[in-house]
């Protein structure tokens, strides 16, 4: 995970240049990425908003992490959100918070891009669909990044601002890079998620392959087949 520890390096930067104290000198390329994340004092500030699906008063809680580049997570995002998100969250049954998880520089882009845009749209499920539709075609093409980018073009936004958000220069990818690795390190340090999927059920971990109705039994929630 060499590159994702140089990408530490670069997220860093957004605030060693405003004067605060640098934290590159805990960056050591020979150790691991979660060795380096660990020590790493990200600031309040670049936390990222959460994103919530459903009703925020719903009386469970399911948190989601998953990395674009995982078929797992893609099969679940496909396959098993919709049936959790018809039956489920849209009966204010369930709420769901989506947050990623970064495991290589695919997954660390798509979500930065996610992330931009879904500020600008407000509609995760919209560009989680579309990158996981073409997941498959894009982690095997010969030029991943641009098959992303295209991705977000077919979407509707502008060729340009897709490649400047891609531009490791860009104050946004440098701001967005630290809120992901903020977010990682609640996920690895705090919650001990080691793989994704990973899910968290009102307060438990689970981590591995679940389906809509493994979810709403484990919390405890009247399956509909059965209503």
């Amino acid at each position: 995970m060499k590159y994702i520890v140089c990408c530490l390096v670069c997220c860093l930067s957004v605030w060693a240049s405003e004067k605060q104290e640098s934290n590159s000198r805990f960056v050591d390329e020979s150790k691991s990425f979660s060795e380096n994340l660990k020590n790493l004092q990200i600031p309040d500030e670049f936390n990222l908003e959460e994103i919530v699906i459903g009703d925020e008063k719903a009386p469970h809680t399911v948190i989601v992490y998953s990395s674009f580049s995982c078929n797992h997570c893609s099969k679940f995002h496909r396959e098993e959100f919709p049936k959790l998100k018809r039956d489920y969250i849209d009966k204010g049954l369930v709420k769901v918070i989506l947050r990623n998880y970064i495991d290589d520089l695919g997954a660390l882009e798509a979500a930065i891009l996610m992330r931009i845009f879904y500020a600008k749209s407000k509609d995760a499920v919209v560009l989680y669909k579309k990158i996981f539709d073409e997941q498959k075609d894009w982690m095997g093409s010969k030029n991943p990044r641009e098959f992303l980018k295209q991705i977000f073009v077919k979407a509707g936004y502008d060729s340009k601002e897709v490649d400047s958000y891609l531009d490791t220069n860009n104050k946004e990818y440098r701001r967005v890079s630290a809120g992901l690795m903020k977010e990682q390190q609640r996920a690895m340090h705090m919650l001990r998620i080691s793989s994704v999927p990973a899910f968290v059920l009102d307060d438990r971990v689970h981590q591995g392959i679940l389906t809509c109705e493994e979810i709403v039994e484990r919390l405890g929630i009247k399956s509909e087949k059965k209503q």
